[in-house]
């Protein structure tokens, strides 16, 4: 069988099942909200049963016409940007012509070469991955029939302005060169392109609905040009320029578009703040125009395995020298990125605790209400915490938590405890008052007798063989509540390894890390008579890297309140949680 023999040397992805159903997938710079979560009911019975008909777009081609403010006939709908790129392509480059792009890139542009068996040069960055507009222009000569510029780039997220376009534009009319402007992400960036239309008949620009419209898995994309231009790529199109559910969908996402646009672009604006206005541990942020978090670490391993060992798939392993320390994910809901952050931030504990290291984070963290957990938070609050007089600390380290508690009931007397006498002489240098106290502790003995309204203990029990005895020492204690945490399975427990440095106390490199069966904790609630409530939060996830020998576990938080009452019951604060634990006798 005879085809092109040139195309054995073009590498593509084969079709092969993959595990990305198992992640949080973040490499691809998809939209935080896809436009079905942003409008409800998009989507009627009536346009489902329009699925038993071929698409006539020309509603849709009225529709963006106004949304873009160009004649109908500066337009062409393609199925997703990609393939109007393609048509460019395809239109205006011959075998061995020239093509100029930046490097990286988009990746389709390297294949659509390689098919035109073009000749490419690259346009590469800097070091610092910046790009001067003088390397573009003196890249683009009278040989050159196209150039492409990514206008926001991926996966730099590097942009030009609207006069260093109109100077490139300019130039490459001057050289008689296509200027194929792709601005999949110009919604992040907001610039007003389309003026240089009419002024430049060799400029060529693509965009898509798949980013800020929200619609990524309908691939509707479209092309604007001159009238000329335009008659030469709608001779590739096939008969129907998109499938009719995409059709129909991308009509109603432009009759949505404002609020649409304004969730996705909001919530990128709002993340990009965050992530570059709080500082990461052997972290950059490098400042974007797209709709990702592009991060260059000085710990690059560490920080692509603590994310794919929490199953979170970003953009890793970039080829170039200047991004290879470089971490790239899309931007998605609150809940995600927070969780993002915090794995990032406390990344540190995934190489395994030693004492110094762990003094001087905590030092400088977990000592405001934001560092909290979502599961910490949920139970610390100013309602509650606003009825405790007292509270008990174990596992103080250098007493961060005294300033939080402080910041939710200034009226709060506090004592921590800490097994690190070193831990204890700093949080005592840093928060000692004469409401705030700290104590070292042997591992073995409470050092206090006195009661507290409520004993917080948090971070501690899944690392200590004695965590009964423990339990019943911070009860006797515990006045009111007790707040705590366990890690939990609902199948049979058992001990993993945590390494653990501690003082050069000990020559072993692990301590036990426990994971116990809910029933059987529930049961050792229960065998305390003054236990009458214990409410239930907490997530499903995987176990740090220090930590040997341990599946994917629950992190619960127990709410314990006391009482003389002769009854016990249990609240879940989630649902996914009394779905997954089922207390014996029900």
């Amino acid at each position: 069988m005879k085809y092109k023999n040139y195309l054995t040397n073009l590498f593509r992805p084969v079709l092969d099942k993959n595990n990305r159903n198992d992640f949080i997938c973040m490499d691809k710079n998809e939209p935080p909200f896809s436009a079905f979560e942003v409008i409800d009911g998009l989507i009627t019975d009536d346009d489902i049963k329009g699925l038993r008909i071929y698409p006539d777009p020309y509603e849709l081609y009225e529709k963006l016409s106004k949304f873009v403010n160009v004649n109908l006939n500066q337009l062409l709908i393609t199925h997703g940007s990609e393939q109007a790129i393609e048509f460019v392509f395809r239109v205006f480059l011959a075998e061995s012509d020239e093509v100029v792009y930046l490097n990286p890139s988009f990746a389709m542009f390297d294949v659509f070469s390689f098919i035109q068996k073009a000749k490419v040069k690259y346009v590469n960055f800097n070091n610092d991955i910046t790009l001067n507009l003088e390397s573009i222009l003196n890249a683009i000569t009278e040989k050159t029939k196209l150039f492409v510029l990514a206008n926001p780039n991926n996966p730099t997220g590097t942009a030009f302005d609207i006069v260093e376009l109109e100077k490139i534009a300019l130039h490459t009319k001057e050289t008689n060169t296509i200027f194929l402007l792709d601005e999949a992400y110009f919604h992040f960036y907001d610039i007003d392109s389309i003026r240089l239309i009419d002024k430049y008949d060799n400029l060529i620009i693509t965009r898509t609905f798949s980013k800020a419209l929200g619609i990524a898995g309908a691939r509707v994309g479209y092309t604007i040009s001159n009238k000329h231009n335009i008659t030469l790529l709608r001779k590739l199109k096939p008969i129907d320029e998109i499938n009719q559910l995409s059709n129909i969908i991308a009509k109603k996402v432009i009759e949505h578009a404002d609020i649409i646009l304004e969730k996705n672009i909001s919530q990128v604006k709002k993340w990009k703040k965050y992530f570059s206005s709080n500082e990461i541990k052997d972290i950059r942020y490098i400042e974007t125009e797209g709709n990702f978090i592009l991060l260059k670490s000085t710990n690059y391993e560490l920080h692509k395995k603590v994310l794919l060992e929490n199953k979170i798939l970003p953009k890793y392993d970039f080829k170039q020298e200047y991004l290879a320390d470089c971490i790239r994910f899309s931007i998605l809901d609150d809940n995600t990125m927070n969780r993002v952050f915090k794995i990032l931030k406390y990344s540190f504990q995934y190489s395994g605790w030693d004492e110094k290291n762990t003094i001087k984070f905590y030092t400088n963290n977990r000592n405001t209400y934001n560092d909290l957990y979502d599961s910490e938070k949920h139970f610390l609050n100013k309602d509650f915490i606003s009825q405790i007089n007292s509270v008990l600390d174990v596992g103080s380290s250098v007493g961060g938590f005294s300033n939080i508690f402080k910041e939710l009931n200034q009226n709060i007397s506090y004592a921590g405890i800490d097994v690190s006498k070193n831990a204890i002489d700093k949080a005592n240098s840093i928060y000692g008052s004469n409401d705030i106290d700290f104590y070292h502790y042997d591992g073995v003995q409470i050092p206090l007798n006195q009661k507290f309204d409520l004993v917080f203990c948090s971070g501690v029990m899944h690392l200590i063989d004695n965590y009964e005895d423990i339990f019943a020492q911070i009860l006797a204690n515990a006045e009111k509540y007790l707040l705590l945490d366990f890690r939990v399975t609902s199948t049979q427990s058992y001990q993993g390894k945590f390494y653990f440095d501690f003082e050069g106390k000990t020559n072993q490199n692990y301590t036990k890390y426990y994971v116990l069966n809910f029933n059987e904790l529930i049961d050792f609630f229960k065998s305390f008579k003054n236990i009458c409530e214990v409410i239930i939060y907490g997530y499903k996830g995987l176990a740090s890297q220090m930590s040997e020998g341990i599946d994917e576990v629950y992190f619960l938080f127990f709410k314990i309140k006391l009482s003389e009452e002769n009854s016990f019951k249990i609240i879940f604060d989630n649902d996914e949680l009394s779905n997954t634990f089922q207390l014996k006798g029900e």
